[in-house]
């Protein structure tokens, strides 16, 4: 029911934003106040690659690609604010990542709330990663990671098809793209 109303809620926030209503009306609904108790526990499982399968995908990429997935994997980044990663971002003495910023349909805005705005230790290959990254871009202040076919900022859905076309390329369990976020949570452990 809440990935029903989120659009729903998001759309209606951006009304408020824009004076075009006074208030969301969805901000006073509780879910958990209408729906019975057990409608809200859900039988989900998630199916994260495992460390096997998810090697296999990464070492089937080559270059920038690679370096993109593998920074992604081993950081567990939101994909607007991994698009948004620049450089500067960047303390490579303490090893972390400052993040402050996210990318969504080409539009770079902050996080989604305070919060959200962290500093990241980043993980061996994470590192392995942005070294790899750096040697085919060579030095720059920009944005880390970029589309090689385009030269520009990837986009959400361009990480999203070249994950499924990679997954699709593999053979067996692993034809079929999974939970990214499954597999990120299980690979940084």
């Amino acid at each position: 029911m809440s990935n029903l109303l989120l659009p729903l809620r998001n759309a209606l926030t951006e009304a408020v934003a824009d004076e075009v209503i006074a208030f969301n009306p969805l901000d006073r609904l509780k879910l958990s106040r209408i729906l019975p108790r057990d409608t809200l526990e859900t039988d989900y499982e998630p199916d994260p690659y495992q460390w096997n399968e998810f090697l296999t995908l990464l070492c089937s990429m080559e270059g920038t690609k690679r370096c993109a997935f593998q920074f992604w994997a081993f950081t567990g980044l939101p994909t607007s604010e991994l698009i948004a990663l620049t450089w500067a971002d960047l303390d490579l003495v303490a090893m972390t990542a400052r993040i402050d910023k996210a990318v969504v349909e080409g539009e770079e805005k902050g996080t989604k709330t305070k919060s959200g705005t962290r500093t990241i230790p980043l993980l061996t290959a994470a590192r392995q990663a942005l070294h790899a990254q750096k040697a085919l871009n060579g030095p720059t202040t920009g944005r880390i990671l970029l589309n090689p076919r385009t030269g520009g900022e990837w986009t959400d859905q361009a990480l999203l098809r070249l994950w499924q076309r990679t997954c699709q390329g593999r053979q067996g369990a692993l034809s079929q793209p999974r939970t990214r976020c499954g597999t990120r949570s299980r690979a940084t452990c």
